[in-house]
């Protein structure tokens, strides 16, 4: 037989138990999308669809191919695979003889078959022939665990050769199902929440509350580009970045609310509700865990969506955080530094079981929403490689440091011992100690993970105040505020 271009096999699971309307806009949405992220690539193809099967044909290159189909939504395996026209068994056997013979050779193998359509052999014909056929050109027949697996797939009159089916990260195509806003922190779990709502194929779109922008701007951006670069073809997400730091002087420092950790959580699910709805979104996402921080118990998370009337999707509710983490691993949002999830900020009196009436009576006249969102930045997933340069070219450099600068320890001290040297101040009382010591000093912010002193570090820099930030393990670990800043 002779043999055509090669063509990858694309399967999907779920998409099959749709009825036929259904089942044929979501095999569109796919098509749309595997074309697009092959676009993005810079590599091209022709897709067919026939009878629960999605065949493309590209000259592109093969880790290419592979690569965007192993990262698009409704994939579950494809194949690269042979291909050619058969008159009947004996085309099939010939094939197999031409593919095979070498490469059996010194190996076992066991063919598998599968057969759709009308024809004069069964599929048992097919495993019998060419099993037959192949056996004196190698080893023996394994059919538990052979050297070479051998797949033929014959489809009316058509054959296609293949030797593996790769993995995709299965799911309903992006763009399928309705649109939602996931609210991302500087932490590892909320863009494995995204992600994983991506992969029911919802649509996701970014609400960021940055507390210390750019420092943990830059941070949130670097974890989402893998997110909608590698994962994302088939929607260009809004990206809503707002500055809510506002917030945390509002919640610690007004003296109106006597649970922060969990309030700072409400206020921030009403930001996200407004942006939502004002861009069609039909829920929140959040990449909460049961029991994992202060603000994640039972209680705090009821009392938190209390009244909130806008479903909130927590994908993972019941997770491990090492479950999390190596997920993050895989699809590449894990950066390795961890800005801390937001209840950090609020760690030295932590409510664990707030009520919904103390909340909603201390919230009654709380009104920054709107406040916050006028001054928010949105920007395009297909912007944010750019965004990221602009951020990184806008940043001081932390080898500017003068060997000269105080360190300022505004960690808890349940989070690890007291800093040598250090000068230990609470949050709420920086500005009084930098105005005792002088504003034109260089400060050096230290916490136990970096996100109180990043965030302290932005408002100081905004007021003048020359200041960087580091997390107490780095800063102990090296020993010295030099040593840190060359690395």
């Amino acid at each position: 037989m002779n043999f055509d271009d090669p063509v990858y096999i694309i399967r999907y699971s779920e998409l099959g138990l749709k009825g036929p309307r259904a089942r044929n806009a979501m095999e569109q949405t796919l098509v749309r999308n595997i074309l697009e992220g092959l676009r993005k690539k810079d590599q091209n193809g022709v897709i067919k669809r026939d009878k629960g099967r999605i065949y493309l044909s590209s000259y592109s290159r093969d880790d290419i191919i592979s690569h965007v189909l192993e990262r698009t939504m409704g994939v579950k395996t494809f194949s690269l695979s042979m291909t050619g026209r058969i008159n009947g068994l004996k085309d099939i056997v010939d094939g197999s003889v031409a593919l095979y013979s070498s490469k059996v050779s010194g190996k076992t193998y066991a063919v598998r078959s599968h057969r759709k359509g009308e024809h004069n052999f069964r599929s048992s014909d097919i495993l019998t022939g060419v099993g037959d056929a192949l056996f004196p050109y190698s080893s023996g027949v394994d059919l538990e665990n052979p050297d070479l697996e051998i797949f033929i797939e014959v489809r009316d009159n058509r054959v296609y050769f293949f030797n593996s089916k790769i993995k995709g990260p299965g799911g309903l195509p992006l763009g399928s199902e309705g649109k939602l806003t996931a609210l991302v922190s500087g932490g590892i779990d909320s863009p494995v929440a995204a992600w994983q709502m991506m992969k029911r194929g919802c649509p996701v779109d970014i609400v960021f509350c940055s507390l210390a922008h750019p420092q943990d701007t830059m941070g949130m951006v670097r974890s989402i580009i893998p997110l909608y670069e590698d994962w994302g073809h088939g929607y260009n997400a809004r990206i809503h970045i707002l500055d809510c730091s506002r917030l945390i002087d509002e919640l610690t420092l007004s003296g109106k609310y006597t649970l922060p950790n969990v309030e700072f959580k409400r206020a921030i699910y009403m930001i996200a509700k407004k942006i939502g709805l004002s861009y069609g979104s039909c829920g929140i996402v959040t990449g909460e865990s049961m029991g994992q921080v202060s603000s994640q118990t039972p209680e705090n998370l009821m009392a938190i969506e209390s009244g909130l009337d806008f479903p909130v999707y927590r994908p993972l509710i019941s997770w491990d955080k090492d479950d999390t983490t190596d997920l993050a691993r895989k699809i590449g949002t894990f950066t390795g530094e961890n800005m801390g999830e937001y209840c950090a900020l609020f760690a030295e009196k932590p409510v664990i079981r707030a009520k919904a009436s103390d909340i909603n009576r201390e919230m009654e006249n709380y009104d920054l929403t709107d406040a916050i969102i006028k001054n928010m930045v949105t920007i395009r997933a297909s912007e944010l490689v750019q965004y990221y340069r602009d951020l990184i070219g806008g940043m001081g450099k932390l080898t500017d440091l003068p060997s000269d600068a105080v360190i300022v320890d505004i960690g808890n001290e349940e989070h690890g011992s007291a800093i040598p040297g250090a000068f230990k101040v609470e949050p709420a009382g920086i500005r009084d100690f930098i105005n005792q010591n002088g504003r034109d000093k260089t400060y050096l912010l230290v916490c136990s993970n970096g996100l109180q002193s990043a965030h302290w570090s932005g408002i100081l820099n905004s007021e003048g105040i020359r200041t960087f930030y580091t997390n107490k393990s780095t800063l102990i670990k090296n020993r010295s505020p030099e040593k840190i800043l060359k690395q």
